[in-house]
């Protein structure tokens, strides 16, 4: 389930640019998965093969 210290996204996009900024400017540790479906957190794209 995603929060406001956790948010899963397949891509990256211009959007999730922002909401990287909003992370870091947070006063929790937060991450971002990337390459995961939201609804279902299965792996949709490996970005290690870039």
């Amino acid at each position: 389930m995603e929060s406001q210290t956790i948010e899963y996204k397949e891509e990256f996009t211009e959007k999730l640019k922002k909401e990287i900024t909003g992370f870091l400017n947070g006063e929790e540790t937060a991450y971002i998965y990337l390459g995961v479906d939201d609804d279902t957190r299965k792996i949709r794209r490996n970005y290690l093969d870039f």
